[in-house]
């Protein structure tokens, strides 16, 4: 039977799918959730979508954001993008909805079933969204003339609205809004930071999971447009309107061929040319105008039951992009932007060989790889998670909850999707235990990628159903998983063994906490 159901915008027409395990839900792709950024929208906050006479057909995915694909690096998708997903189990019992937000360091990704298919979630009785924002100078344009209203952060705006239209209509669907929980990867966990720490988070979700991402570290965060814009296009004196104006008359695949002219980096001392800013004039839809570090240490956000982590080597995602010899040159450059650091000082060329002496000690030339990839990876994830589940620990009324993952085995996504051959677990290879998608192989009843998914997907359920990852109805007996609690830093580690500890890389992040410390304090 074809499923047809009503939103607020009209009549939906689904289909029937069969998840992992062999039970049946129900899907709804392409619907709409705001108008087509296009025209006198390019660049702007969303609108919300209109409604449509008919029943409209969401038995495939709408048009993804304009990239390079994750995984084939070939070029496609619209403007027109903004759309959503649903698989829910049946429409119903009101079930915890989990709704995705995608990493790809915001040039990057879709809410496709080729990278995020339910059929491993779905099983548990959890209705699953995901979504379509807008990447690159599409979402992330920020220009600081008010008079042109795009301050940046369109592609995050993006995401509010998704958000706010399941309050809307996710009932219809099985799913109770009373219980949304924002479950994201890499700058999609730097987005769902942002949105606890904003005004405009607040009642749209009730748990936030966050992996390998926060918005206390470099990778999301981005910078103005114009200083870019002008020397990629090698302008003379140009102003924000004149940028403006430039691109508005520019078709959307020459912006994009402009946007992979700009230069990116894996360098944390200076911001992305795509990713969150701090807006520079209020707006009724404005993300944030201040340093998240400040609001966190407040208190003043939006607090909700909070589960974080990071993989055991997240350095690994580095070796696409630079080489060891060329990332360990300069030591001034891996000093993170925000612990301002004035480069060139005293104390830049201080803290650079407290970074290199501590990590690889005198003998830089005969580094071992792994030594790299454990800076690399505390720089840019560890440590920014770790302090941030600290931080959240002192200031949140609610649980916060921390994991390590370490599993290496046939699932791990970044493994497969890059070809890692390298012996540990790298950033973003939990996906493959939380959703199907184009690589995924056959996996054997019994087999470590069987029990690992079995482990992912429970506590990832367990968490959104009750704001805490252990749970009475999981069947598996584990060691019971203690929250994060006044600064102790309580963790699980996700190996092929579910383990439990305190201080996770314990002597590293004390390195790191006594280096911040005497940079704030100025005594050397």
């Amino acid at each position: 039977m074809t499923p047809i159901l009503k939103v607020q915008q009209g009549y939906l027409r689904g289909k029937l799918c069969e998840d992992f395990y062999g039970g049946t839900y129900l899907s709804f792709q392409g619907i709409p959730y705001a108008k087509p950024p296009i025209g006198n929208l390019r660049f702007k906050a969303p609108e919300p979508p209109e409604p449509f006479d008919g029943v409209r057909d969401c038995t495939k995915e709408g048009s993804r954001p304009i990239s390079k694909h994750v995984i084939t690096k070939t070029v496609s998708g619209s403007e027109d993008c903004l759309f959503l997903n649903v698989y829910t189990p049946e429409l119903t019992e009101p079930k915890a909805v989990m709704f995705y937000v995608y990493g790809g360091a915001f040039i990057m990704g879709a809410g496709d079933k080729d990278l995020y298919g339910p059929d491993f979630l779905i099983s548990q009785n959890v209705v699953v969204v995901t979504i379509n924002y807008r990447l690159g100078l599409f979402g992330f344009l920020t220009l600081k003339d008010p008079t042109l209203e795009v301050p940046g952060n369109a592609g995050i705006k993006d995401v509010v609205q998704a958000l706010g239209w399941v309050q809307k209509n996710i009932a219809h669907f099985g799913g109770d809004p009373n219980n949304v929980t924002i479950f994201s990867e890499s700058v999609g966990a730097v987005c769902a930071h942002y949105l606890m720490l904003s005004p405009q988070g607040k009642g749209l979700f009730h748990k936030v999971i966050m992996q390998s991402g926060c918005a206390l570290g470099t990778r999301g965060t981005g910078q103005w447009s114009t200083p870019l814009i002008k020397k990629a296009l090698d302008l003379e004196e140009v102003n924000d309107r004149d940028i403006f104006n430039i691109l508005n008359e520019m078709s959307a695949e020459r912006i994009f061929q402009l946007q992979e002219t700009i230069p990116d980096t894996y360098f944390p001392d200076v911001p992305r040319p795509f990713g969150i800013v701090q807006e520079a004039y209020q707006t009724k839809q404005m993300i944030t105008s201040e340093d998240p570090l400040g609001v966190l240490q407040s208190g003043d956000y939006n607090s909700v039951p909070l589960m974080l982590g990071y993989a055991a080597r997240e350095g690994y995602l580095v070796d696409l992009h630079y080489k060891q010899h060329k990332a360990s040159a300069n030591f001034e450059r891996q000093i993170p932007f925000p612990l301002k650091v004035q480069e060139g000082s005293q104390l830049s060329d201080y803290v650079a060989n407290e970074l290199k002496d501590f990590y690889f000690g005198n003998d830089l030339e005969q580094q071992r790889s792994d030594d790299f990839f454990v800076f690399v990876g505390d720089n840019l994830f560890v440590r920014p998670i770790y302090k941030s589940a600290k931080l959240h620990s002192l200031t949140s009324s609610t649980p916060v909850y921390l994991y390590r993952m370490s599993l290496d085995a046939d699932l791990n996504f970044f493994k497969a999707a890059f070809n890692c051959k390298r012996k540990g677990t790298s950033h973003a290879d939990e996906l493959g235990y939380l959703f199907t998608h184009m690589l995924t192989p056959t996996i054997r009843p019994h087999s470590i990628e069987a029990k690992g998914v079995e482990m992912f997907v429970k506590l990832w359920t367990n968490f959104a159903k009750y704001g805490d990852p252990n749970s009475p109805e999981d069947p598996i007996e584990r060691p019971r998983w203690k929250p994060v609690q006044n600064g102790e830093m309580h963790f699980a580690d996700l190996g092929e063994n579910f383990t439990t500890g305190i201080n996770p890389e314990g002597y590293r992040m004390s390195f790191w906490d006594r280096l911040e410390e005497k940079i704030a304090s100025g005594v050397l």
